[in-house]
């Protein structure tokens, strides 16, 4: 006996978005990682930037790889990077510390 059921030969397609409001770790986390790769494009176009960030606990990681000339690389480079992680903090998602 058989009793599976012949497969349908009409397809349906589904469409799924996930919307975060802004302020959400993954927005931030995003941003950050834009900024980043922006800030890395600038001083070498020829760059490879793989940047991952992680937002959790008032607590951001940052990692992954970044190859370019290393001529371009600045003696405060990581520095920078912490600089502009604050930058888009404060300034572009416009967080406050509520005491």
């Amino acid at each position: 006996m058989n009793n599976l059921k012949k497969p349908s030969t009409s397809f349906q397609n589904w469409f799924s978005t996930e919307s975060v409001n802004e302020g959400h770790p993954d927005k931030i986390a995003d941003q950050i990682a834009e900024t980043i790769l922006d800030y890395v494009i600038k001083l070498d176009p020829e760059a490879h930037v793989a940047c991952e960030v992680i937002v959790m606990n008032k607590k951001i990681m940052i990692g992954g790889e970044i190859k370019m000339i290393e001529d371009k690389l600045s003696k405060n480079f990581y520095n920078e990077i912490i600089n502009l992680t604050k930058k888009v903090i404060k300034q572009d998602i416009q967080y406050l510390e509520k005491d």
